[in-house]
């Protein structure tokens, strides 16, 4: 027991960091969605374009 290390000084940044990585966690998440559902559309312009131009040949 004597070489036990006091932790508790430590306890509210560690809350603090989990509580900003949960954060972060989050919004990439977010980040994430947006840009699949941004690369959906591109994609899906790209061949109604390609549609549009092959029926007017």
């Amino acid at each position: 027991m004597n070489h036990m290390i006091d932790l508790t000084s430590y306890l509210p940044a560690a809350e603090e960091q989990a509580r900003a990585d949960r954060r972060e966690n989050r919004y990439n998440g977010l980040v994430a969605a947006v840009e699949s559902i941004v690369t959906l559309a591109i994609g899906a312009g790209f061949f109604m374009i390609a549609a549009a131009f092959l029926s007017a040949l």
